[in-house]
This record gives C-alpha cells, sequence and structure tokens, in this order.
C-alpha cells in the first residue's frame, strides 16, 4: 500500500530515541494513505555529511510487506537532502527487511550494536551507484 511521509514534532510513536530525534535530527510519520499511521522515520544527522535512518512502527499492528516496501521507496528519495552519506540500523532479526534493502542498495558494514528488548541491530551503509 502506498504511504505518505509527513514531517512532524508529535509522532505518532513516542519512544525515547524519537524523541530526541524531534530536537536533534529529522521525524516523519509514515501514514498509509487509508490514512492509517503505521509508524516514524527519522534520521540521526552525522555533522553535514550524511544521515543514519531508523524506522520504529506503530505497536501492535500488521505492516504488509508492500506498505514496508512502499515505505522504504518514498525515504530513497529523502537522501539527496541528507548528504553523501546514508546508513540505516536494522534488527538483525529482520531478515527480509535486510534483503529488502540490499536489493535496494544497501550493505551490510560488518559494524553492530545491541540494544535492549531488541537485540544485535546491525548498520547497513547506501551504496550510491550514480
Amino acid at each position: 500500500m502506498r504511504v505518505n511521509f509527513e514531517k512532524t514534532t508529535i509522532p505518532c510513536v513516542t519512544a525515547e530515541e524519537v524523541m530526541w530525534h524531534i530536537a536533534h535530527g529529522y521525524v516523519w510519520n509514515i501514514r498509509e494513505v487509508s490514512g492509517r499511521y503505521v509508524g516514524v522515520f527519522f534520521a540521526t544527522l552525522l555533522c553535514g555529511d550524511g544521515v543514519i535512518i531508523h524506522f520504529l512502527p506503530v505497536a501492535g499492528i500488521n505492516i504488509h510487506f508492500s506498505t514496508v516496501l512502499s515505505a522504504f521507496r518514498k525515504a530513497k528519495k529523502l537522501f539527496p537532502i541528507f548528504g553523501s552519506v546514508v546508513f540505516a540500523t536494522v534488527p538483525e532479526k529482520k531478515r527480509t527487511l535486510i534483503r529488502l534493502l540490499a536489493a535496494m542498495n544497501f550493505s551490510v558494514t560488518g559494524a553492530a550494536f545491541v540494544r535492549e528488548n531488541e537485540g544485535r541491530i546491525i548498520l547497513l551503509q547506501y551504496l550510491n551507484t550514480q
């Protein structure tokens, strides 16, 4: 399903890391064209050189794969405003999402960290082919 990104200061997901990005980064609500909010897309600024992008879903909803694909295609259109370096963080257990990002020119970097309640989070880098 198609989605829209809405730049916001009132996110539909109020996790601590999202609220931090309200003051220090970029935050967009992601809404399906039907009107249902599915999550937030947010970006950590890297000193003007680029960003690390993140996505958090609204708790308790099922998001169809086509919605996820639409959201990442739309997010990719934002990359030029971010700078020349774009990374993404993804829970290691989300193998399908990692494969989707690989198909969209992201590469696993080998860097990772552990987030409480989510396990290992891996870092992927967007390889701009242009």
